[in-house]
């Protein structure tokens, strides 16, 4: 895994939320981390963990910048602490092993 993703392991006691931003609605996307920048308690006990498609279609697309806009809101709000992305080189490796970890952490995985 690469480096970004570490700071939230260093956290084994809070549970990741992981999201495949590829394969995840953008209306979903919104609606989960607006939940986790809402709830503070709920912030408190997680991790976020956006996992972003290095491709060029992900790149043009709307939910590109969707996840940028997300990564400058957790800076802004002091939440990059909480927040960590993995830039997704090879899909099907890198995220059945972000998907296994978080399941194996008890977390919660949005993607395939």
């Amino acid at each position: 895994m690469r480096r970004r993703l570490f700071r939230t392991l260093e956290h084994p006691d809070r549970c990741m939320i992981a999201i495949d931003c590829g394969a995840v609605s953008i209306d979903q996307i919104k609606k989960i981390t607006d939940h986790f920048f809402d709830d503070e308690p709920h912030r408190e006990n997680h991790n976020l963990v956006l996992a972003i498609p290095t491709d060029d279609a992900f790149a043009r697309s709307p939910a590109f910048d969707l996840v940028q806009s997300i990564k400058q809101s957790a800076f802004e709000n002091h939440h990059d602490g909480k927040v960590s992305w993995l830039l997704i080189h090879q899909r099907e490796t890198e995220l059945d092993a972000l998907a296994n970890l978080v399941r194996q952490q008890g977390g919660q995985w949005y993607g395939e």
